[in-house]
């Protein structure tokens, strides 16, 4: 397994107890990172501070996220998209897709972004029911901290 399928897996075993309806032993790691893997996604966003003297300067911040709906909603960490002046999401295979927040939490670290368009192909990630979750359930957490998104 080479290193950017191994950092994949981080955000594909934290995804899976709400990614993937029924329990999460009956599948193995690699039934759920195959599953998962195409509706993860890379996000590069851009945007200015302010310095010292009162100029700008650029940034970029570079994080992951999960495509959770067909008509291009995009789960994310709102500390990579909050108040950002431009963010590009990359799905794997390269295509890239402009995107806009939708609505941003930031003291739960949490964004929604919203596809200009949705690339031929991608499906979502499958969400479970959260009624059928308990306490006590195992999860973790992956993602693509090198930004690349192909494979």
């Amino acid at each position: 397994m080479g290193l950017k399928e191994a950092l994949v897996i981080a955000l594909v075993i934290a995804t899976a107890s709400v990614c993937l309806p029924g329990p999460a032993g009956a599948q193995s790691i690699g039934d759920v990172f195959r599953k998962v893997n195409p509706a993860v996604v890379v996000i590069r966003a851009k945007g200015q501070d302010v310095e010292g003297s009162g100029g700008l300067t650029p940034f970029t911040e570079i994080g992951s996220g999960v495509l959770v709906s067909a008509d291009g909603k995009i789960m994310t960490a709102a500390h990579v998209v909050h108040s950002m002046n431009e963010i590009n999401v990359e799905f794997l295979g390269g295509v890239t897709v402009p995107a806009r927040v939708v609505s941003s939490e930031p003291a739960a670290d949490l964004s929604l972004l919203q596809l200009t368009s949705v690339p031929k192909g991608v499906k979502p990630a499958l969400l479970a029911d959260s009624d059928t979750v308990r306490s006590a359930i195992r999860s973790s957490s992956s993602e693509r901290p090198t930004g690349s998104a192909t494979r």
